[in-house]
């Protein structure tokens, strides 16, 4: 008994949805085993495959590489939005793709520990 009471309490931890809450107004969110976005309240903002962000007061910094399976790979979304480096500014929502020594340039000015 006490066996499968452990195992029903491993499949139950095993597939809870992991996603949370960034700030205030933006959440990262688990869509499947290694593809995450970044959303607001009211649209998805970075598309899938976010591997890895930080984040300051001002910005959320982070990296897209192309998903390892290509169940999760759009070509819709990858003509919308670029792979690698980005950047989204808190207040206005905008974000920027940068070339990896130009992320870690502004990473740097910004003091955002990357």
């Amino acid at each position: 008994m006490p066996k499968i009471l452990l195992i029903i309490t491993l499949m139950l931890f095993g597939c809870t949805d992991y996603s949370r809450d960034i700030d205030e107004v933006y959440r990262f969110i688990k869509l499947d085993s290694d593809n995450h976005v970044i959303v607001n309240k009211k649209e998805q903002i970075v598309y899938q495959d976010v591997i890895k962000y930080k984040q300051n007061d001002k910005y959320i910094v982070g990296l897209k590489e192309a998903s390892k399976h290509l169940t999760n790979s759009s070509l819709e979304w990858e003509e919308e939005q670029a792979f690698g480096y980005f950047v989204l500014e808190k207040d206005s929502g905008k974000l920027s793709f940068f070339d990896k020594k130009d992320f870690f340039a502004f990473v740097q000015r910004e003091q955002i520990n990357w």
